[in-house]
């Protein structure tokens, strides 16, 4: 009650002040009080790294109302690289009216972040998505993320973060719909998360202006309501701006603590007709702040030098003695050989990339972010101008421009990457998911599954189910098929009892076979690629030779042989459900 006090009486202070001034940070025209808080200004997007730049914030998000993420998606890409190359990554943007449907849903993602959307069915338009960065584990909270087409549309996840548990969601209130009963249900949502003492950030395009809090009694029971549950709305000047009206529809709602401390703000940036808002805020002290690691994998630096050393140690060895192995023995016994040479003339090495460092889009040049940052600075100064003005009609024709230069630069990188893969098609292919967002995310798992109904964190128990999955995914779909009065030997005519057999294989087939194999770097769980094998063949294919034959004499195929790396690759939808992977 004392916070609520507090703001109430910090609002009332506020005075409505009319200026033509194209200061972004001076009063906006309005019929109704502007609120105003030495939190939250406007920034252009040159201002973001001198004032969030390498902050030590433990979270950082950004809300928009988007209208049609397909139209949009480039835009926002940029948006999110200024951000990146501002030293102050966004981990969530939480975005309405996405305008997805059920053919698209799927595409439009962003490198280095997992996406969740809800999508209408039945209707266009509404839709609310959020992009969590890969740095989080998170859950999709179905229990709070309410969703009634064309009426209420909210989307809800809960993020694991240092042992914290941090609800983030989108809330988008459709116009016309009615105040209060969105208000209602707004309601059960934050006061559910507070019962459950949980932070939130929550962002919404709520459709009710919060300027007219002191006049309309809707604006008033949507305020009473955040601040009695301990919620504070951040956003406290207009999103929405025209020539004629200044309206604050957008906002993102954190927990009103003591121990939290969070800075605001609204970015000019012309995606749609709503302005960007962005929060960034810690929840916990500083000895407790999260410590991002770096991303790291290991390489091996293989040089010529690096492969004569190898094959002059290779052709050294008495390969004589795989004859009196067994079959299994005689495979890992070749293994153990390769590697142990590997390891000695180029051991593993462990790169680190950042966490901070994003996957960006290839064709983004410096000098279209910095024709973006102009472009967008330029709307600053005239978006509360007439259209007709001569100053808005300058701006409106560079930002054509520099449309049309974004399009141009975009197009001629991507029909270049098609005509050099026009021969490849798994190249191509990957190339195309790309031009439409379509990426497959492997950034890890979620650290819980749900198992029959359970929810479970313990490693073993995840592994072993998604091995049932996968053993079991194609004996379910086969059983449904209905059983055939034939079998298989109806098809075959004549005898053909001892009708198949291998010759033995030697070293020159074998150095045929090696020498064609296609240039891939990829390794399997004994970590020797193909382009490896190529550059050894000349010195492994006599035990290879030995190897191949004694397991076909023995009718053996050796266990290291039959094992594999399955990797579960994320789909779409929740990624807690094993049938939402391949």
């Amino acid at each position: 009650m004392a916070d609520k006090k507090r703001i109430a009486g910090e609002l009332n202070m506020l005075k409505s002040i009319k200026t033509s001034s194209l200061d972004l940070n001076e009063n906006i025209q309005s019929d109704e009080l502007i609120l105003q808080s030495s939190e939250c200004r406007y920034y252009n997007l040159d201002e973001i790294k001198e004032n969030f730049g390498n902050s030590a914030f433990q979270y950082k998000a950004l809300h928009l109302n988007i209208r049609s993420l397909p139209k949009h998606i480039d835009d926002l890409k940029l948006l999110v690289r200024h951000f990146d190359d501002s030293g102050c990554s966004l981990d969530f943007i939480l975005l309405s009216e996405t305008f997805l449907t059920e053919k698209n849903c799927q595409l439009f993602d962003i490198p280095g972040y997992s996406k969740v959307e809800k999508h209408r069915k039945n209707t266009v338009g509404g839709g609310v998505a959020l992009y969590i960065k890969n740095d989080f584990q998170f859950q999709v909270r179905d229990d709070l993320s309410f969703y009634e087409e064309g009426k209420y549309e909210s989307l809800y996840v809960e993020i694991t973060s240092s042992g914290n548990k941090v609800i983030v969601g989108e809330v988008y209130r459709i116009p016309n719909t009615n105040q209060q009963e969105f208000i209602d249900i707004f309601e059960s949502q934050i006061s559910k998360i507070s019962d459950e003492n949980k932070d939130m950030i929550i962002g919404t395009d709520q459709n009710i202006d919060l300027i007219k809090y002191e006049t309309v009694k809707e604006v008033q029971s949507l305020l009473d309501t955040v601040y009695s549950n301990g919620v504070l709305p951040t956003v406290t000047k207009p999103t929405r701006i025209t020539h004629k009206t200044a309206t604050l529809i957008d906002n993102l709602y954190i927990n009103n603590k003591k121990n939290t401390c969070y800075k605001s703000g609204i970015v000019m940036c012309d995606i749609s007709d709503h302005l960007p808002i962005i929060v960034f805020l810690n929840t916990i002290n500083d000895k407790q702040k999260k410590n991002l690691s770096p991303a790291t994998f290991k390489y091996r630096k293989i040089t010529d030098l690096n492969i004569e050393q190898i094959n002059e140690e290779l052709n050294k060895v008495d390969w004589s003695v795989m004859e009196n192995l067994n079959t299994s023995d005689c495979f890992d016994y070749l293994i153990d050989t390769i590697n142990y040479n590997l390891d000695l003339f180029c051991p593993e090495k462990i790169a680190t990339i950042s966490h901070k460092k994003l996957i960006r889009e290839p064709w983004m040049t410096p000098g279209l972010l910095k024709s973006s940052c102009a472009i967008n600075k330029l709307y600053g100064k005239c978006n509360k101008l007439d259209k007709n003005c001569e100053q808005y009609i300058i701006y409106a024709r560079k930002r054509n421009m520099f449309n049309s230069i974004k399009r141009k630069a975009k197009d001629t990188f991507y029909k270049e990457r098609i005509e050099n893969t026009k021969n490849d098609s798994a190249k191509l292919w990957k190339v195309l998911n790309q031009v439409i967002g379509k990426t497959n995310n492997k950034q890890g798992l979620p650290e819980i599954f749900k198992i029959n109904g359970s929810i479970v964190s313990d490693a073993t128990i995840i592994s072993n189910g998604f091995c049932n999955f996968f053993t079991n995914v194609g004996a379910n779909f086969a059983a449904k098929i209905p059983q055939s009065n034939k079998n298989s030997e109806d098809y075959l005519g004549g005898i053909f009892n001892n009708s198949m057999f291998l010759n033995p294989t030697n070293e020159t087939e074998i150095d045929n076979i090696l020498i064609k194999l296609k240039n891939k770097k990829s390794a399997g769980h004994d970590n020797i690629s193909n382009i490896l094998l190529k550059q050894l063949h000349s010195s492994i294919n006599k035990p290879l030779a030995i190897a191949i034959n004694k397991s076909l004499v023995n009718g053996i195929v050796p266990g290291t042989l039959k094992m594999a790396k399955i990797v579960p690759i994320y789909k779409s939808k929740d990624k807690q459900v094993f049938t939402n992977y391949r």
